[in-house]
C-alpha cells in the first residue's frame, strides 16, 4: 500500500499540529503550574515520612496493639442496653 499523501503535504500537517499542541501547551500551563504550587504544600513531605509511611502500609502488624482489651466494669456495653 502506497503513501496516499505527498512528503510535502504530510510535513505541513505535522508542522501545524506541532504548532496547534505548542499554543495549547502555552494557553494551559501557566494555570497548571499555578495550580500546582497551590497543591504543592500538601505534598511537602520528608523522604523519612514516606518511608515511614510505607513501612505502615507493608507490615501493620508491628504498629497495632495486638493484646486484647477489656472493657471497664462500670462502663455500659451494646450487650447490656
Amino acid at each position: 500500500m502506497q503513501n496516499q499523501f505527498p512528503p510535502g503535504m504530510l510535513n505541513m500537517g505535522i508542522n501545524a499540529g506541532t504548532i496547534m499542541i505548542t499554543k495549547k501547551r502555552d494557553e494551559w500551563m501557566p494555570g497548571l503550574s499555578n495550580f500546582w504550587s497551590s497543591l504543592k504544600m500538601y505534598f511537602a513531605v520528608s523522604n523519612s515520612y514516606v518511608l515511614n509511611k510505607i513501612f505502615i502500609v507493608l507490615y501493620p502488624i508491628k504498629n497495632q496493639s495486638w493484646g486484647r482489651v477489656l472493657a471497664d466494669e462500670g462502663e455500659e456495653t451494646d450487650a447490656e442496653v
